[in-house]
C-alpha cells in the first residue's frame, strides 16, 4: 500500500495518513487532530507522538518510526491546508461522498 502512486492529490493524500495511522497505531481522527505541539523531540532526538485519544482521553506516547517522520516532513510544506485547523496534517475526508 505504501508504493502505490495514485493519480489524485487527495487520494494520496488518505494513503499517506492511513499508513502513518499504522506506524503510530493512532487512528484517523486521532492523526487529523495532531497538532504541531504533539510532535516533540525527545532528549535522545527521536521524534514522539504526545497527545490523548479523542475516543476515550486515554494518553498516547509513541515513538516515531523512520517512515512515520518521512509522512511527516512530506506534509511540513503543506502547511498552507493545516494552518488554517493548526494541524500537523491538511484535514480531508477519508470517505468518498
Amino acid at each position: 500500500m505504501e508504493n502505490k502512486v495514485f493519480d489524485i492529490d487527495r487520494i494520496d493524500m488518505i494513503r499517506d495518513l492511513f499508513v502513518f495511522c499504522c506506524y503510530t497505531g493512532l487512528t484517523y481522527v486521532d492523526v487529523i487532530n495532531l497538532k504541531h505541539d504533539n510532535i516533540v523531540e525527545a532528549a535522545d532526538g527521536e521524534m514522539w507522538v504526545r497527545t490523548c485519544r479523542q475516543k476515550t482521553d486515554i494518553r498516547v506516547n509513541t515513538p516515531l518510526l523512520p517512515k512515520a517522520v518521512e509522512i511527516l516532513k512530506k506534509y511540513k510544506s503543506n502547511q498552507k491546508r493545516a494552518l488554517l485547523t493548526n494541524t500537523v496534517f491538511p484535514v480531508v475526508s477519508n470517505q468518498k461522498k
